[in-house]
């Protein structure tokens, strides 16, 4: 058996070794005090990173209504839609055509300032308001 550097016991902890390596790593900290102090050391180490990890672990406490995904729903809906106002304003008269398509442009223009005033007050309902750290 080859002699055990410090680093290799780092590795032990790590899971880096191969198991025949880290089997012999393993029986040289048994009966050497300096490597099982090592070791120690190094288990202490990755536990307390462990621990920061989690700790520093971005969790959103934000969550989306389920209602935000259904926008992409309505865009085939709205194309074809155009699509046959336009095919009717080709086909109909003059004035008809015209007037058909200001409906829609007008309809169009309410419906996505009706969304985006929804979407502003969705947005400002979760937005927190006031000091959480003050009291009253």
């Amino acid at each position: 058996m080859k002699p055990i550097d410090p680093m290799e016991v780092s590795a032990l902890v790590d899971g880096e070794l191969t198991p025949q390596r880290a089997a012999e790593v393993r029986q040289a900290i048994a009966h050497d005090a300096a490597l099982r102090e090592v070791y120690e050391q190094f288990t202490m180490v990755d536990a307390d990173l462990n621990r920061y990890a989690v700790a520093s672990a971005f969790n959103p406490r934000v969550s989306l209504s389920s209602a935000a995904g259904t926008g992409r729903l309505y865009l085939p809906h709205i194309v074809l839609a155009l699509l046959a106002a336009r095919l009717i304003a080709k086909l109909a008269p003059l004035g008809f055509g015209i007037a058909l398509q200001t409906v829609i442009l007008l309809t169009l223009l309410a419906w996505i300032v009706a969304r985006l005033v929804r979407l502003a007050d969705g947005v400002a309902s979760a937005v927190p308001t006031g000091n959480p750290g003050a009291s009253s």
